[in-house]
């Protein structure tokens, strides 16, 4: 597959119905999922290399007790992610995280003990 920046926002916009579609159906079930008061998507090309950087920034409501684990779909062909973090006082620290993939999606699964997460991996562009 050739992956352009259509196919990219396509990958992204895929995850970002399944992370919504993923919350609404736990919501709806006994178990309650996690809630998101702020997600923030930012696509950041690399000068000089062939992908681009993406990056989920992810602000859980008040009302979800912590320690928690968010499950966060991407493409399944995007491989590991490249960082995985929480944000405490401004400063970024390694989170705990595994990724099972189910098709052509993966779910990361990120063990958090705070409110403000980020997950970032990189997404190859191939021109012809």
């Amino acid at each position: 597959m050739i992956i352009t920046r259509q196919n990219i926002l396509k990958s992204i916009c895929s995850s970002l119905v399944i992370l919504m579609s993923l919350c609404a159906a736990r919501a709806a079930s006994a178990q309650e999922a996690p809630k998101l008061d702020r997600l923030e998507v930012a696509l950041w090309p690399e000068y000089d290399r062939a992908e681009v950087l993406v990056v989920y920034r992810m602000t859980l409501s008040a009302s979800v007790a912590l320690p928690t684990t968010v499950g966060v779909p991407i493409a399944a062909d995007v491989g590991m992610p490249h960082a995985v973090a929480k944000r405490v006082a401004g400063l970024l620290y390694n989170l705990e995280h595994d990724r099972v993939v189910e098709g052509d999606m993966a779910i990361v699964h990120i063990k958090t003990d705070a409110r403000d997460i980020q997950l970032e991996y990189y997404c190859l562009l191939y021109t012809s």
